[in-house]
């Protein structure tokens, strides 16, 4: 019933440490500016962006590399920006050109973090950039010119092999000097890998929860705890329970009960945006009888029935792991807080 997905390019405070770990060993790297250096390596709170990039191949010489973006918001010329593996830093790299009708990035090794002398082909990592400041001009060299035009070649095939469906972009030198940066970012149409790398979610839910045969006004209020994991990018199973306590008059006699709802569902979910996820959702709801007062047999029977539920929903990312969550199904109407492991 409930899941989200993997957050991606979402704007982030993050401390130095995390991206800082990068600076000391960029000291040494010669294309990198002082003024730069010194302000990222600080040990204060930067404003910064991450998303995913898969590697799609590096050059010859081993120096540039051609990422794959999985959304359309590209990456300023001259950037630096900092792939992690989870927790550990990989690669530290410069952003040598943009290529937004392929969605794809080139940039440059800067410094390459211990066990990690290369990037493997369909390698994935989490990107940290810092945002603000404009980035001076950085001319390529002509070994970047050479490898960048290399990247831009479809690589060759072995005989006997189909031509590849989609055609590689053009190959555009970029000039020298660019005075001014490109500042507006295009709309995002996002299609995200979600839950690649962290596939768990774990949800605490409050709301309505609707069913007639329960004796006392309906909806019922209660809370819950959920688990859910992802199954690839677009779907998701998801299993918890609720509770809550209802009382209620059938046929002059009180009859108390409190509820254990299990529930079972699996989703299809769409990541809209950097922000939000949209899903569907199909499922099964039993309502367990914990404990009871006044009731027949036969009433728990009709109590204790399994029932198909349907319904909507939407994730709201909050931070790199949180997300606020709401539900509209069937079963239940449930505002949550869920949490990315």
């Amino acid at each position: 019933m409930l899941g989200c997905e993997q957050m991606a390019g979402a704007s982030l405070r993050i401390s130095t440490l995390c991206l800082g770990i990068v600076i000391s060993g960029l000291l040494g790297a010669s294309d990198l500016r002082a003024e730069e250096v010194s302000e990222i390596s600080a040990y204060s709170e930067i404003e910064a962006k991450a998303y995913n990039l898969k590697t799609v191949r590096p050059s010859r010489s081993g120096r540039v590399y051609l990422f794959q973006k999985y959304d359309a918001e590209m990456p300023v010329d001259g950037k630096i920006f900092l792939l992690r593996a989870g927790d550990t830093p990989v690669m530290a790299l410069r952003v040598l050109k943009t290529y937004s009708t392929t969605m794809q990035v080139a940039a440059k090794k800067l410094l390459p973090y211990e066990g990690f002398p290369a990037l493997a082909p369909n390698s994935e990592y989490r990107a940290y950039e810092k945002i603000g400041n404009k980035v001076a001009p950085v001319p390529p060299t002509p070994e970047d010119l050479k490898d960048l035009a290399e990247l831009e070649t479809p690589p060759e095939l072995p005989p006997d092999s189909p031509a590849p469906a989609v055609p590689s972009p053009q190959v555009e030198v970029p000039p020298e000097v660019d005075p001014e940066l490109k500042q507006q970012q295009e709309e995002e149409e996002v299609e995200d890998e979600v839950g690649s790398h962290y596939p768990n979610f774990f949800t605490m839910a409050v709301g309505l929860l609707f069913n007639a045969k329960v004796p006392g006004p309906d909806p019922k209020f209660g809370g819950g705890l959920l688990y859910s994991r992802n199954l690839g990018p677009t779907w998701a199973i998801e299993g918890g329970f609720f509770y809550y306590k209802a009382s209620g008059d059938i046929n002059d006699t009180t009859i108390s009960t409190t509820i254990l709802p299990l529930i079972g569902s699996i989703r299809y979910q769409h990541r809209y945006n950097d922000l939000w996820t949209l899903y569907a959702y199909g499922g099964l709801i039993y309502p367990y009888v914990a404990s009871e007062v006044g009731a027949t047999k036969r009433q728990l029977s009709e109590i204790q029935t399994l029932s198909p539920t349907l319904g909507v929903g939407a994730f709201l990312q909050t931070g790199p792991n949180w997300y606020l969550r709401v539900n509209l199904g069937t079963d239940a109407l449930m505002l949550g807080v869920t949490l990315q492991y």
